[in-house]
Order: structure tokens, then C-alpha cells, then sequence
């Protein structure tokens, strides 16, 4: 288990983020987008803290993270999104559009959380989210080529 400590989680550019308040943040997300065990959450965004704090997130509901390179095309994401069935997805304000057009080709309702409106939101308040092991479920699904 994550301990939620004041020690160094995240250097991004000059920022640093500790433990503590990734995993405040991580809350933050999961309660965001209130995933159940098991579901499979897409996550579609250039490399970013707020990357991360979907995946812990998205773990702090027991659910199973869908990573997207930021680099994948429209029928990449196409397909990703038919094969896996994603209950819903975290993306950049760069990926949203992309995002909304596969979601269209697909015909499907996804509904979509934006990293980037979310990232630095105020967490001080905040429990640090409790990651706990998934022993039965599935964590992540990659997709490599």
C-alpha cells in the first residue's frame, strides 16, 4: 500500500508533489468519476500529474485502468474503445476532441472527465485516497503494438 507521506511522489517541472498529496488528488479523481469494481475506465492523455491521478484514482475504485498513448490515431482509439467497452474516460483538453469523435464512430455514450479542469484543484481538505490490493480483478489493460 501507498503511504500517503510527505516524501517527493512527483517532480514536475518545478513542482513537487508528495505522496501525500498525490494521493489527496486521487481522491479528488475518483470521486470525480465514481467508477464501480471492475469497470473499465480509458485514459487518454499526453504524459502530466494529472495522468497519474486518474490511475490512482480510478485504482481507489477498485476499477481497471485502460491507458491510451497519446500518440495512437483515431482508428487506434477506435478500436480500443470496441474491444474494451471503456464505462468511461479521463482525457486531456488536447485528446478531448479525438476522443469525442471515436466515441462518435462507435456509437457509444462515454461520458468523458477532462484531466487538465481537474489537475489543480484544491485537495488540502481531502482524506488521501486508500489504494487497496485488487487481488481478483484486473488492474490494467495495454495495449502495445
Amino acid at each position: 500500500m501507498i503511504s500517503p507521506s510527505d516524501k517527493i511522489a512527483i517532480i514536475s517541472g518545478n513542482k513537487r508533489i508528495s505522496f501525500r498529496q498525490m494521493l489527496q488528488h486521487a481522491a479528488n479523481f475518483a470521486g470525480i468519476n465514481k467508477s464501480a469494481e471492475g469497470e473499465r475506465i480509458l485514459v487518454f492523455s499526453e504524459n502530466r500529474e494529472g495522468w497519474i491521478y486518474s490511475l490512482y484514482g480510478i485504482w481507489t475504485n477498485r476499477s481497471t485502468i485502460v491507458p491510451v498513448d497519446a500518440a495512437c490515431t483515431i482508428d487506434d482509439l477506435v478500436y480500443i474503445i470496441k474491444d474494451c467497452a471503456p464505462s468511461a474516460m479521463w482525457v486531456s483538453s488536447k485528446k478531448k476532441s479525438m476522443a469525442e469523435q471515436a466515441i462518435e464512430i462507435c456509437g457509444v455514450s462515454i461520458p468523458i472527465c477532462i484531466i487538465d479542469e481537474h489537475e489543480d484543484d484544491a485537495v488540502d481538505s481531502i482524506e488521501p485516497a486508500v489504494i487497496q490490493e485488487i487481488a481478483d480483478n484486473i488492474c490494467i489493460i495495454c495495449y502495445t503494438s
